[in-house]
């Protein structure tokens, strides 16, 4: 349980192989060969998305039928994750009460994920509000050299295939993924409010 002796190391949850790896190898087998577009940062102080072609990975939206599939998964971690971490709240009260839709992405060799966190205001188009909470990364391969999860400057999570690891998605976060050297490496996001 969450209280105020807390880590911030305590407060990132790996569910190791929650994702089946014949699910995983299904849904790298629906998208691999999808219309791919390379991730942009927005700038709000030029109201912009800027990308650096050369190094940012690649995006791409689930379909219906993928989310469907990565709905349960994501339900069950998040009812784990707020059943763990509660401090002070009702036994009823929950952290968080839905998540965005999965966006995969995939690193090639060269291509990595600048260090930030996690406020991202594009979830929120006026009909739903919030803020994001809770950050979720679903790891969906394991063959591949480079590309690991880090936090601050050096705290290395290692994700293996069907992992989700969650944290707060919070300026305290912040997080990257380091250059991909060999292979490529697939995952999935969503957050939580």
């Amino acid at each position: 349980m969450n209280n105020p002796e807390s880590k911030l190391k305590d407060l990132i949850q790996v569910n190791q192989s929650i994702i089946p790896s014949f699910v995983c190898d299904y849904i790298i087998e629906q998208i691999e060969n999808k219309d791919w577009r390379t991730h942009k940062w927005y700038n709000p102080g030029e109201n912009q998305f800027e990308s650096d072609e050369e190094k940012n990975h690649d995006i791409l939206n689930a379909t219906p039928d993928v989310q469907g599939m990565l709905t349960p998964v994501i339900c069950e971690v998040l009812n784990d994750y707020n059943l763990k971490n509660r401090f002070n709240c009702k036994k009823t009260e929950i952290t968080t009460s839905t998540f965005s839709n999965v966006i995969f992405n995939r690193y090639s060799p060269g291509q990595l994920l600048d260090q930030h966190q996690d406020h991202i205001n594009a979830l929120f188009d006026g009909q739903k509000k919030g803020i994001p909470v809770l950050s979720m990364i679903l790891s969906l391969n394991d063959d591949y050299e480079g590309g690991e999860l880090f936090f601050w400057d050096d705290y290395v999570v290692p994700l293996g295939k069907g992992d989700i690891i969650m944290f707060p998605s919070l300026f305290l976060f912040p997080h990257g993924v380091k250059e991909a050297t060999k292979g490529k490496r697939y995952s999935a996001v969503s957050w939580a409010w």
